[in-house]
């Protein structure tokens, strides 16, 4: 039995889940700090609407203020795990050189879940710029993962700028100083407000010196119609069976173009196995220019180049194969639980397999790497 990536029965002996983000700002629009996620049965009241933010989620709390104001989500771990005796809960940044999330990245984390304790799902990240700017779920239910009998119901979400809070700790002001990613060299330097959360009323009006007039941030203004945030996606995974990954490989995915004649092409399977503890992995190419000098996989969505996160072993100049483990994992990807980040970006899709000959040095085919889910 395969993994799916849709409603089923989740009665694995290893189940995991992978949260995919995805920031879906213009161009010029607004970042997210790492985003904090976590898994409970529904009791974790994060924040509540037209109260103080260190009402929740226990009195006297500085997790929401310091997220809100900073993007540190170091207190609200801290809170969670207090709080939330089988929770499972993490920080998902950015796989880039700044740990924020900017407009069109897609990030993605794996967790390994008990659908009875982590039924639920809540998220919180600040907007950046911003003085006191977040997204949360208020209701510890909203988001539901597993219903009461394991079955896994886990449904992508959009956000929009509607959606944006005011934790009413921090003026407003958009001073540079005072500003998260703006031009504040410490943290918790704004003015104190005071005040309850709320919705936020969005950025200072052109004009005024404040983010907008940024041309970084030039179409940051969430209150735009049709303005969105960020999309969370959520795959079930069954790490005690053999998960199969596929990708298609051709030409016309390569860029900048490759120098080919006639239509090279080919296939690559990946199998995770052995309780997710290593990855087999196998391809083939056809019609290509001459023989593989190189493959590999790399990390970026459709259309973008990124870094080699896994050196693949070529056999006779036309196969690829071989078995790893987490230790062969390289790049941004190589550290805390190397193989589970590198299965969560194959399953959201943003890894990709790259095939080099002498001819075309940079790729002469190229593949996105997708979830085979057969139902």
């Amino acid at each position: 039995m395969l993994a799916l990536t849709s409603a089923t029965t989740a009665h694995a002996q290893n189940p995991a889940v992978v949260v995919t983000i995805e920031n879906t700002a213009p161009y010029n629009g607004h970042f997210l700090t790492p985003v904090w996620v976590g898994f409970h049965d529904g009791i974790f009241d994060l924040w509540t609407n037209g109260t103080p933010a260190s009402s929740t989620p226990q009195p006297g709390s500085v997790s929401l203020e310091r997220l809100a104001e900073d993007g540190n989500t170091g207190p609200l771990t801290a809170e969670f795990a207090e709080l939330v005796s089988n929770g499972v809960d993490g920080t998902i940044r950015s796989n880039g050189t700044i740990p924020p999330i900017g407009p069109s990245q897609i990030v993605s984390r794996l967790f390994e879940v008990d659908p009875a304790e982590n039924r639920y799902f809540s998220y919180a990240s600040m907007i950046i710029p911003s003085n006191d700017a977040f997204i949360a779920n208020s209701s510890p239910m909203a988001n539901m993962i597993f219903d009461e009998e394991g079955n896994f119901v886990g449904q992508p979400f959009y956000l929009n700028g509607a959606q944006v809070n005011d934790a009413g700790t921090e003026v407003n002001d958009e001073l540079p100083r005072n500003t998260a990613f703006f031009g504040q060299a410490s943290p918790d330097t704004g003015v104190d407000e005071g005040t309850v959360t709320s919705a936020h009323p969005g950025f200072n009006a052109r004009g005024t010196g404040g983010i907008l007039d940024a041309s970084r941030f030039g179409d940051a203004d969430f209150t735009q119609d049709l303005y969105n945030l960020v999309r969370f996606k959520f795959t079930y995974l069954d790490k005690e069976s053999p998960v199969l990954f596929n990708a298609n490989i051709d030409a016309q995915f390569e860029s900048p173009a490759p120098t080919v004649s006639g239509n090279p092409n080919g296939r690559a399977f990946f199998f995770l196995d052995d309780d997710g503890e290593s990855l087999v992995y196998f391809a083939f190419a056809n019609g290509l220019s001459g023989d593989l000098t190189a493959a590999h996989l790399h990390l970026a969505p459709l259309t973008q180049s990124g870094p080699v996160v896994l050196p693949l072993q070529t056999i006779f100049g036309r196969f690829v194969f071989g078995k790893i483990t987490a230790d062969a994992v390289v790049g941004p990807l190589a550290n805390g639980d190397a193989l589970d980040n590198l299965v969560a970006e194959m399953s959201a899709g943003t890894a990709y397999i790259n095939l080099h000959t002498a001819a075309n040095p940079a790729g002469e085919i190229r593949g996105q790497v997708h979830l085979n889910s057969l139902r």
